[in-house]
């Protein structure tokens, strides 16, 4: 698939949009998230949900 110019800024830029709105969020949300994802394993692998 061969992008040209134009597509490829307008997908950089979408991208770009995305984060600066996700960005906040994400960051709020980061302690949380990397709970859930360093104990949520284990917690499986006990019979945990």
């Amino acid at each position: 698939m061969k992008l040209n110019k134009s597509k490829l800024k307008k997908i950089l830029s979408i991208i770009i949009v995305v984060l600066a709105i996700a960005g906040p969020y994400l960051k709020r949300q980061w302690p949380m998230i990397h709970r859930r994802l360093t104990h949520g394993s284990a917690g499986t692998a006990k019979g945990g949900r």
